[in-house]
């Protein structure tokens, strides 16, 4: 659901856990929510300072809750 903490959504694509809870750390400054992860483009990810090869992960992730999003909005039609 939605209210996974960012930092464990960013370990089950591969990041690892020290990276992961410093971006979450950064996110949460720059009132980034995980249910914003689907907007997400690489040049927000370039302005946080993400390492590149852990943007391309979390831009494989927001692809993966949009989704779930559109899952979700056609089960309630």
């Amino acid at each position: 659901s939605m209210d996974v903490p960012l930092s464990q959504l960013f370990q089950l694509v591969g990041i690892p856990s020290d990276d992961s809870d410093k971006y979450e750390a950064v996110f949460l400054e720059n009132d980034i929510t995980a249910d914003m992860l689907p907007d997400i483009t690489y040049d927000i990810l370039k302005q946080l300072n993400i390492k590149l090869g852990h943007q391309m992960k979390m831009m494989k992730l927001a692809q993966s809750r949009s989704k779930k999003a559109v899952k979700k909005q056609k089960v309630e039609e």
